[in-house]
């Protein structure tokens, strides 16, 4: 898609996880509000499940507070998708980018961090 390599060209070595998610969204049709929700809902999940596999926090309670904070960050995604056409330095950015270090860390690692 011409968003995906717009998005290529101007981050050649890879851009910020919710950037490159929304150039996936937007090339498969979504709207604004819809990858911002799913932006967050990826960075919500993301800690939570490592508590149930590393913690054993039951899964049930870590399903209902998804959905509390669900409903606590819908504020931020509309926030986000009411800047999405501008500069990407406009985007809110309230919270540390733990995602993305997470995963570049993991990336550069020999073997994986959760077992199959």
């Amino acid at each position: 898609s011409a968003v995906l390599a717009e998005m290529t060209g101007a981050f050649p070595d890879g851009a910020h996880q919710p950037v490159a998610l929304g150039a996936v969204g937007a090339s498969a049709g979504l709207d604004h509000l819809d990858v911002a929700r799913l932006a967050l809902h990826h960075a919500v999940t993301t800690a939570l499940q490592a508590g149930v596999r590393l913690l054993g926090l039951d899964p049930f309670v870590v399903a209902t507070l998804t959905a509390r904070l669900g409903e606590e960050a819908e504020p931020v995604a509309v926030e986000a998708a009411a800047l999405a056409a501008g500069p990407l330095r406009d985007l809110p950015s309230a919270i540390g980018p733990i995602v993305d270090i997470a995963a570049v860390a993991h990336a550069g690692r020999d073997g994986t961090l959760f077992a199959t």
